[in-house]
């Protein structure tokens, strides 16, 4: 596995250390370790590029990209990423762009016939612009069955898919500014209790989704519509999450008379809580944001640095 990205740094003041590395799982989602990437050695305020291969051990089947700054001596530096890439390599080879060409290629051996390509994995951005016009498309192949009902509206003519299709991966740095008092914050905390409790393996850290059995991603939906909080834990220890919403990146409550909910989640579980979208005068993302581990942030506990977001859901005045 190949992975680059750029980086900078606020100053370079202190000593902590860069690091890209991995967190890996077994078949069964179980953390079973950490993989090292690459170090990065030298502080700069200017973007730097910085890449590294990994050689993914036989047991692991899923790894989750991490980038850590720890232990910088000082408070006032940052480290900043941007244009995140991983690519598999294949033989120990990275396959660059351009490199497979039309001779590399035999007739008809990509079709989707025989199941050389994947369910939407020709997007737009994939394709040249132009490319497909009147002479590509035979006369009657578009028709009203190949379009379902509703589902090309103004909502989404107007670039609302744009804004929301993208999982909102959180980039945080945490670190306890009271640590005296996180004990007795720990224990001042008031947990909500779940509307319902599943263990079917969809163990998602925060999502929001209109159905218990399956994480329906949502896109765009009205005020007011009633969804669901799921909160998981695809661990073998217990997580206390503390959970916010943001509305345009403002905080509204994320349910009522909840600023901040509270949820303790037992390993290889989901807490599910139902919730109202709020109300709009225009659109507006929604987004819940979860803290792991709130009031205990440790060094040595790389989880409680994290921070989980949910897909952004673009929410739209109900005019019925």
């Amino acid at each position: 596995m190949y992975l680059e990205m750029d980086y900078r740094n606020l100053n370079l003041l202190g000593s902590g250390g860069m690091y890209i590395g991995t967190k890996n799982y077994d078949a069964k989602k179980q953390h079973i370790g950490w993989g090292a990437v690459t170090a990065i050695t030298a502080k700069t305020t200017s973007f730097k590029k910085q890449s590294g291969t990994y050689t993914i051990p036989a047991n692991v089947r899923y790894v989750q990209i991490r980038v850590t700054f720890s232990n910088n001596g000082e408070t006032t530096n940052k480290l900043y990423v941007d244009n995140l890439i991983v690519r598999r390599k294949s033989n120990a080879d990275l396959i660059v762009d351009g490199a497979i060409t039309a001779n590399h290629l035999a007739v008809n051996s990509i079709t989707a016939a025989n199941g050389a390509l994947a369910n939407a994995s020709i997007t737009r951005a994939k394709l040249q612009n132009a490319i497909i016009g009147n002479a590509q498309i035979e006369d009657g192949t578009i028709t009203n069955a190949k379009i379902g009902n509703l589902a090309v509206d103004n909502a989404k003519v107007s670039g609302i898919s744009a804004k929301a299709g993208i999982l909102e991966q959180v980039l945080s740095m945490r670190y306890s500014i009271n640590k005296a008092d996180s004990e007795k914050d720990v224990k001042k905390v008031k947990e909500v209790k779940p509307d319902a409790i599943v263990k079917d393996g969809l163990n998602e850290n925060i999502s929001i989704t209109n159905s218990q059995e399956k994480l329906q991603s949502i896109m765009t939906e009205k005020e007011g519509k009633k969804l669901k909080l799921s909160a998981g834990n695809e661990t073998n220890d217990e997580i206390r999450y503390a959970i916010i919403a943001l509305k345009d990146w403002e905080q509204v409550p994320v349910i009522e008379n909840t600023e901040v909910l509270y949820t303790n989640v037992p390993p290889e579980t989901r807490h599910l809580f139902d919730f109202n979208l709020p109300d709009v005068e225009r659109e507006n993302n929604f987004q819940l944001i979860a803290f792991p581990f709130p009031y205990e942030v440790n060094a040595d506990n790389y989880e409680s640095q994290q921070t989980f977001g949910s897909f952004r859901v673009v929410v739209i005045q109900n005019k019925e």
